[in-house]
């Protein structure tokens, strides 16, 4: 598999690395992180997320 699709804030937790992630409710659906072998997690967000794009603000 070269890269994985999560979906879930939950899955981006396990997968991504992160400490925390944002409480999205309705904009779950419409965020996404791509999770590749070579690189860094890569977050996927809805605009109004944007400041979650880096793993160190996610507190």
């Amino acid at each position: 598999m070269d890269v994985l699709l999560l979906f879930s804030p939950v899955n981006w937790r396990y997968y991504g690395g992160w400490t925390a992630v944002a409480r999205m409710h309705g904009a779950v659906c419409r965020s996404c992180m791509i999770v590749c072998r070579v690189h860094d997690p890569v977050l996927v967000a809805y605009g109004a997320f944007y400041w979650q794009t880096n793993p160190d603000n996610a507190r």
